[in-house]
């Protein structure tokens, strides 16, 4: 029995380290540990498995549990970014209160979709049924095109739902791909930037006024890790599994570098986002997770509006891991979050993020 507990003890010792490791990585440029996307990407089972080995070393030895309670409270910049608090604020309501700006992000995969499959599954038709649905003020959608086989124009369909201002920015030049912002609030400002030296991607800002305060919002799409950009036909998720572990060293050096450009993009951004005085919305695609270095330095100085009012781990991608909460929206300090969703609806291989905010009291007062 001694042999056995001993044996427990260091196998949740290893487990702890792991999760340290884990816990840490959100500080870590990957310019200094490439390998931190990995740690990041392994946070929430990590969790799990600490929260789980505290369970059962309850049963065992109450004070090896205290040592792993406190490794758990280690992580908890990590965890307060992975999971949302707040279990009374899970439905969310459609009904747009006044003085409220609703905001909806949403990569939207060039309107072609995984799961379920068929014809229209995720045409752009369905996909401004569900905008329109929720009635946002403001729409950001990345990977957007307007060149759809079959399919109505998306400008016009969300114009006639007064969606009568949009601007675009190519993810590449030339590209008839990007991110866009569509707004029922005219635009008094357009400007964009370029954050990849190989002319791929570019973050857009348009500004409005919102209760009589400017607003700049901010779109984005961080670069794609492509993993799976020569596959089209092995779209299920046993499929790419097989494919990630024939190509294991392939994906592990390519994770390193696209990593290493999300630091630097992420810089950019910031620096991009600091010309302006005005309150700040930042919705993107940043293909890394809430435990990451490129999400923590996004993350400076703004609030995580699922954060702020949504419940669970919010994955916002499911075609690989129901952990992946790599879409975010992220607004200013002078705003108070009422109430934040993820939708789950399956027209393309991201869920939607949803968020109403309005003035905090102290801005509020100022308008008046």
């Amino acid at each position: 029995m001694k042999r056995l507990k001993l044996a427990w003890i260091i196998a949740g010792c290893l487990l702890s380290a792991v999760y340290i490791f884990s816990s840490i990585s959100s500080y870590i440029s990957p310019e200094t540990f490439p390998y931190s996307i990995f740690l990041s990407l392994g946070f929430p089972f990590a969790l799990l498995g600490q929260v789980l080995l505290i369970m059962i070393t309850f049963f065992i030895s109450k004070k090896w549990t205290t040592v792993f309670l406190v490794v758990l409270l280690t992580g908890s910049s990590p965890l307060s970014h992975t999971f949302a608090f707040h279990p009374f604020n899970r439905s969310f309501k459609k009904e747009k209160p006044p003085g409220v700006l609703r905001v909806m992000t949403w990569n939207v995969r060039e309107f072609n979709c995984l799961r379920p499959q068929g014809p229209g599954c995720n045409s752009a038709k369905n996909i401004a049924t569900v905008i329109n649905d929720y009635n946002p003020d403001v729409v950001c959608l990345q990977e957007y095109t307007n060149t759809i086989n079959g399919d109505p124009d998306m400008t016009a369909i969300l114009n006639k739902a007064g969606y009568r201002f949009s601007a675009f920015a190519d993810m590449s030049t030339g590209s008839q791909i990007g991110t866009v912002i569509f707004s029922k609030l005219p635009f008094e400002k357009q400007d964009t930037l370029l954050l990849n030296a190989q002319n791929w991607e570019h973050i857009l800002r348009c500004d409005i006024n919102f209760n009589g305060k400017p607003v700049s919002v901010f779109t984005t799409h961080l670069q794609s890790f492509s993993l799976y950009s020569d596959t089209t036909n092995a779209h299920s998720v046993l499929g790419q599994y097989k494919i990630a572990y024939q190509r294991k060293r392939l994906f592990y050096h390519k994770l390193k570098d696209v990593e290493r450009e999300h630091a630097e993009q992420a810089k950019l951004i910031k620096q991009f986002m600091s010309r302006t005085n005005n309150a700040v919305i930042f919705c993107a695609d940043i293909n890394a997770t809430p435990a990451s270095y490129t999400y923590t330095q996004l993350k400076k100085g703004l609030n995580d509006v699922y954060l702020e009012a949504g419940f669970a781990l919010g994955a916002t991608y499911y075609s690989l891991v129901p952990t992946l909460r790599i879409d975010i929206c992220l607004s200013d300090k002078r705003f108070s979050v009422k109430q934040a969703t993820v939708k789950r609806v399956y027209l393309s291989d991201h869920f939607p993020v949803i968020a109403d905010l309005e003035w905090s009291e102290p801005e509020a007062m100022k308008i008046k």
